[in-house]
């Protein structure tokens, strides 16, 4: 009965609201503030920028895609973004001398993540951030 209840007291609150025209809040998306510098291991760097704060969204240099696609991603990849993965074990192949590094910020969180493909592990990352690194050639 009690159960009952609840639910009943639960779908008339939703329904007063609902009525009165008033919709659920919605939270913002953390803002996106990023800096990627990209080195292929033969002296070129290059250098790519993210930011999306409420409606606004802008990529520079070699990103490709839309800006808020983009953030949308980084905030997915926040756990990579923000620290190397621990315990693995990689396999010991080398990949290529291609290195990458994200600063930054994903809403409160601040980043600095190295990124390289001098084993499989690394190699992994690289393909993990997708998106906000080159290709490597």
């Amino acid at each position: 009965m009690r159960l009952a209840t609840t639910a009943l007291a639960a779908l008339l609150l939703t329904t007063s609201v609902v009525a009165c025209g008033a919709s659920p809040a919605r939270d913002d998306p953390p803002p996106v503030s990023l800096r990627m510098r990209y080195d292929d291991g033969a002296g070129h760097v290059r250098v790519a920028t993210l930011r999306c704060d409420g409606g606004a969204a802008t990529r520079t240099g070699y990103l490709r895609g839309g800006a808020r696609g983009l953030c949308a991603f980084a905030r997915r990849k926040v756990r990579l973004l923000s620290r190397e993965p621990a315990d693995r074990v990689c396999i010991q192949r080398y990949f290529g001398p291609q290195t990458a590094r994200v600063r930054g910020r994903i809403g409160e969180l601040a980043l600095d993540r190295r990124f390289h493909r001098h084993d499989g592990c690394g190699n992994a990352d690289w393909r993990a951030a997708g998106a906000l690194l080159p290709p490597p050639r």
